[in-house]
């Protein structure tokens, strides 16, 4: 049985902060599955319970992944298991700190992994239509776009701002 990917674009593929596994998604008979590729070992395999799953995210420790099913983001272990949904939303990235960071509906929401409230980190009065590119490496700021094409760089404790470019 093939391991490669088949699925290609932005949503199908995350390389583990420490760069030693790589999940993707598959395309199966069944559906869309994410599969785990640790480069120490000879073959990739299935997580159980992500069948439609995109935008895969790897905890730093490499024990977990985030994902989403539809408008839905949840969290598997690594090796496969029992998925938790954590919270509505899409684009997920891992903080250093544990922590989820989800762009929502309603701006950008930092969430614990293990679930509870979702905290809105997007500024008052900023465009809801932000989209959460990247944690920066130490947590401390992410990189964010916005339905405009403008590129900038948000403090995730103070939700500052500082517009690196301007969209089209």
């Amino acid at each position: 049985q093939s391991q490669r990917p088949t699925a290609s674009g932005a949503s199908t593929f995350a390389l583990s902060p420490d760069g030693s596994m790589l999940v993707y998604r598959r395309r199966e008979d069944s559906g869309n599955e994410l599969w785990v590729r640790r480069w120490g070992d000879l073959e990739a395999f299935p997580v159980r319970g992500t069948n439609g799953g995109l935008s895969p995210a790897v905890s730093y420790d490499n024990t977990e992944i985030a994902f989403r099913v539809n408008a839905e983001t949840s969290v598997v272990a690594a090796d496969g298991g029992p998925v938790r949904p954590v919270t509505p939303g899409a684009d997920v990235h891992w903080g250093p700190d544990g922590d989820l960071y989800v762009t929502t509906g309603g701006g950008i929401v930092r969430v614990p992994a293990t679930g509870g409230v979702p905290e809105l980190v997007t500024p008052d009065g900023y465009d809801l239509h932000t989209v959460l590119y990247d944690v920066l490496p130490g947590g401390k700021g992410a990189i964010v776009g916005t339905v405009l094409g403008d590129v900038g760089a948000m403090d995730l404790a103070t939700g500052e701002m500082a517009l690196l470019t301007v969209g089209a």
